[in-house]
């Protein structure tokens, strides 16, 4: 059964469609790992416009690009994300730096 509004799509374009809702939700999932809300808000509200941007885009080597490129902005999200939980505390904050064996040695 189709819903009213939702157009009829064949296999190609149903599997195109759950790629780009797991990149979203990727995308989400990805965020709850940002400590500070505004960041986080900020990344949502630009993920969520890119998105709306493109939800009536019909050309399927368009809707290729999008994907491909959103995929790319996800990996280097994620890279970003990664560096910054490993980049050195500030002076003044409370996360311990992690010790090394080779620190205490003369």
């Amino acid at each position: 059964m189709q819903s009213a509004g939702l157009p009829k799509l064949d296999l190609k374009q149903f599997m195109t469609r759950m790629r780009v809702i797991s990149l979203y939700r990727d995308i989400t999932r990805t965020l709850k790992s940002v400590s500070d809300k505004s960041e986080r808000q900020f990344i949502r509200d630009w993920a969520r416009a890119d998105f709306d941007k493109a939800r009536h885009e019909t050309d399927s080597e368009r809707i290729q690009y999008l994907l491909s490129k959103g995929k790319a902005e996800y990996h280097h999200l994620m890279s970003n994300l990664q560096l910054s939980a490993k980049a050195p505390v500030s002076p003044g904050t409370s996360r311990p730096r992690k010790s090394h064996a080779h620190d205490h040695q003369h």
